[in-house]
């Protein structure tokens, strides 16, 4: 601890010590503030929202059409940083719900019971409107509305509006940023103090950087250690020295050890060294390598010709050239980064040695590959998943839109399929889904996409498809796939589907109008029953 506290790293520790207790504290003092402020903006945009809310579901009960509330409803719970919504009775009893296992449960049914004792509280002691923050990141929303319209018993009542707020998504990303902030202001004051202390030390750390004339002279002195030399007496300065060879020592492990391939010539292109990750890259012993020149690296395929070329012309013009090499191993294609730099001697600026390091990507892509596979596809069915879909008809719709052509958008469901996953488990239904994904999927051509927007949901898109009887063709072709019953797990099975089809960009000129044409068009043929197709009309949406 003493030599400690006289090392010339004393004064730096304490002042970066010192440094980092002051961030600590500003970071977690900007924290508080901020969640702060975000909760009181959140309580001021759920008041905004609520009010709005109310008057209009109070307007749409008084027509008493429960499937628009409902609609209502979900749209509203797509709404960023909401968390839940629900429309109850004075009663406790759920009417409308963004998650429709809720609806028709009891708030004690539907959840846990501080959270229903919770609900029951503010339900009953509550007649205006009930808004506050709850565990620092969630807004807790009970607004008594007068009229509510009850599907069940078709009248109109009393009820109430719970929605829940979750605030974390934004506290979060203000926290991250304080961090980022915090570290780059860490990283500043860091390097103001290296610096200062570099000029207050100057003199030591010059001598430092003669490290290796020193470490010949050490070398010099411990062959005759009844030798006396001002420079045993830089107790600092040897320290430093001992902990360098370390340091090197460390460095070879490191450099022998490393995934990536290293290899080292000599400024006349000799190979000096080359580690582990080489050999089993090239798949050639390192003592056919060392003392041959990097020009056999072009005989064992390693690097084509005209690239070598171009790479040493382009070290000797910039000291440095990176650049992919695809090279053939095995019947597989491997992708290579490689970089070659030159090394300089400090005080003479002569060309000591050639560095090669060459890191194989193929695993990397790979990884990458599956992660864009894992991103834009369903995993149950391996179809494009909504994601995908989205990003496909807004690349479809402009290019239509420039060529002034037309396609064909269809939107389906299974009829009654949570029937299957009600009695027969979920299991299998999973496996129906898959069945009927494949089987839909097999009818279409390959130029056609479906893609898996949710649930039981599908989206088909038929990009070449321009004419309603066309895509009667389709329509039709899809019904017919599933007339004979199938099995699965031993039970047989007869499933139906029901479309809804939209033609750009006669039914919508965007991707909001032409889905929303689509689904209107799918609620129009469910109500005709199973195994039926609409096209949309236009009264459809006055209707809506």
């Amino acid at each position: 601890m003493k030599r400690f506290i006289k090392s010339i790293f004393f004064y730096p520790s304490i002042a970066l010590l010192i440094c980092i207790v002051a961030l600590f504290i500003a970071y977690y003092y900007m924290t508080y503030k901020t969640t702060e402020l975000i909760i009181t903006q959140g309580l001021r945009t759920a008041t905004e929202d609520v009010y709005l809310l109310k008057n209009r579901l109070e307007e749409l009960s008084m027509t008493k059409k429960g499937e628009s509330i409902q609609r209502k409803v979900m749209l509203i719970a797509k709404k960023q940083l909401l968390q839940r919504i629900l429309l109850t009775t004075p009663n406790e009893k759920i009417l409308y719900a963004d998650d429709h296992t809720l609806v028709g449960k009891d708030l004690k049914d539907a959840f846990d019971p501080s959270t229903a004792y919770h609900y029951h509280h503010e339900l009953h002691d509550n007649k205006g409107a009930h808004i506050h923050p709850q565990r620092h990141h969630i807004i807790d929303v009970t607004v008594h509305l007068k009229h509510l319209y009850n599907p069940e018993h078709h009248q109109i009542g009393e009820g109430f509006l719970i929605m829940r707020y979750n605030l974390s998504p934004i506290i979060m990303a203000e926290k991250e940023k304080l961090q980022e902030t915090m570290i780059w202001i860490f990283a500043i004051v860091s390097l103001l103090i290296a610096l200062f202390f570099y000029l207050y030390y100057r003199a030591i750390i010059a001598k430092l950087l003669f490290i290796d004339t020193l470490t010949s002279q050490m070398q010099t002195i411990l062959r005759k250690p009844h030798a006396h030399s001002r420079l045993l007496s830089l107790d600092d300065l040897i320290s430093h020295l001992i902990d360098s060879t370390k340091q090197l020592t460390v460095l070879a492990r490191v450099f022998e050890t490393s995934n990536d391939a290293t290899l080292i010539t000599d400024e006349k292109r000799r190979i000096i060294t080359l580690n582990h990750a080489f050999e089993k890259l090239t798949g050639l012993p390192s003592d056919q390598l060392i003392g041959e020149s990097a020009d056999i690296l072009i005989h064992h395929h390693i690097i084509p010709a005209p690239l070598y070329q171009e790479m040493w012309e382009r070290v000797q013009q910039q000291g440095k050239w990176s650049g992919e090499i695809i090279k053939e191993q095995n019947d597989e294609t491997i992708m290579l980064h490689q970089t070659i730099f030159e090394l300089k001697d400090s005080r003479t600026q002569r060309t000591t040695h050639y560095v090669f390091i060459i890191k194989d990507l193929s695993e990397i892509m790979q990884k990458q590959r599956e992660i864009e596979t894992l991103s834009y596809h369903d995993r149950l069915t391996n179809l494009p998943n909504r994601s995908s879909f989205l990003n496909t008809l807004d690349k479809l719709i402009a290019q239509k839109s420039r060529k002034g052509t037309r396609f064909v958008l269809i939107y389906l469901d299974l009829d009654n399929f949570k029937e299957i996953n009600d009695t027969i488990g979920y299991e299998t239904g999973d496996k129906v889904l898959r069945y009927f994904a494949k089987r839909i999927k097999n009818s279409l051509r390959k130029e056609d996409l479906i893609a898996r927007i949710g649930g039981d949901e599908f989206a088909i898109i038929l990009s070449d498809l321009e004419t309603p009887e066309e895509a009667l063709y389709v329509a039709r072709k899809i019904i017919e796939q599933f007339n004979k019953p199938f099995k699965i797990d031993n039970r047989q099975f007869t499933i139906s589907t029901s479309m809804g089809i939209a033609i750009f960009p006669d039914d919508g000129s965007n991707d909001i109008k032409l889905l929303a044409a689509a689904d209107l068009a799918l609620h129009r043929a469910k109500e005709s029953g199973q195994s039926h197709f609409a096209f949309f009309e236009a009264e459809m949406q006055e209707k809506a």
